[in-house]
């Protein structure tokens, strides 16, 4: 039995750096994502950000943050670095542009389309329209795991909350945004546990549930914008898996070091092939 209790401390701070939010010693939807697999996965080093994830993360700076996009990035030429000029120019652009992240060519016009093809459609726009981008919220939740309850920090970063303090809206780079394909995603990636962590801990702060509604943009052509929210039932799933993910991370924390278990199961496990794997009679 799971119980999770609300807690009076929370904090919420606006334009607080990406690195001191993740620096900030407390447990996000990321973090329930790896202590889901094991303890292992979550206590692992963070791997460099692949090139998929360098311009996600330039993505979202151009829809939600577009004059922070164009003071962090720049649009970079190609350069033929086989040549002594061409060594040259390319040097003399680094050091015009330091502290700024290059996009090529291709990068920067795929970019433009997404933030055009978001302000573009009907109902994304008027949900950006007013509002604050990337506000971190931070929380205190009492965990009850066997007979104890054990105390857990916990934090978010919503990409957009409205301007009435009741919408979340959080922007997926996708390459296909199709209902069939981005309920696929939900379940694949989360996503449903991601909206059910952030309305609980929204809900922890300000007394309401707010609606939380996903922003969905294809990173090719046509460039689909869709948007969409989650059934009641998808997000009660949600928070049922990330209250074991706690409760699993809580029951860690309150075992003494040396009776630990940070990998997978230890004894002889018993599996069974996923349903898709048995032929049909």
């Amino acid at each position: 039995m799971v119980e999770v209790a609300v807690k009076d401390w929370f904090e919420v701070i606006e334009n607080m750096d990406n690195q001191d939010y993740r620096d900030y010693p407390a447990i996000s939807k990321s973090d329930l994502d790896r202590i889901k697999k094991s303890i292992a996965h979550w206590q692992a080093p963070s791997q460099p950000p692949t090139a998929d994830m360098v311009e996600g993360t330039a993505a979202h700076s151009i829809v939600l943050e577009t004059d922070k996009f164009h003071r962090d990035y720049v649009r970079s030429p190609k350069f033929n670095r086989r040549t002594k000029e061409g060594k040259l120019e390319a040097e003399a652009f680094e050091n015009r542009n330091k502290g700024r992240t290059p996009l090529n060519e291709d990068q920067y016009h795929r970019l433009e389309n997404i933030y055009n093809a978001v302000y573009a459609h009907p109902i994304a726009s008027k949900l950006f329209e007013e509002g604050r981008s990337e506000v971190s919220y931070f929380w205190e939740q009492d965990v009850y795991v066997e007979g104890q309850f054990h105390k857990v920090t916990c934090k978010a970063r919503t990409d957009f909350v409205t301007e009435e303090n009741n919408i979340l809206v959080d922007f997926k780079t996708t390459r296909d945004a199709s209902p069939e394909s981005f309920a696929k995603s939900v379940a694949n990636y989360r996503y449903h546990v991601q909206a059910a962590w952030y309305r609980e801990g929204w809900y922890r702060i300000h007394g309401e549930y707010p609606a939380f509604i996903f922003v969905c943009a294809e990173k090719s052509e046509p460039y689909g914008v869709a948007v969409y929210t989650l059934d009641e039932s998808s997000l009660a799933e949600g928070w049922l898996q990330a209250k074991a993910d706690l409760a699993k991370y809580a029951f860690w924390k309150a075992t003494p070091e040396l009776d630990r278990v940070d990998g997978y199961p230890e004894e002889i496990t018993e599996l069974s092939l996923p349903r898709w794997a048995f032929k049909e009679n």
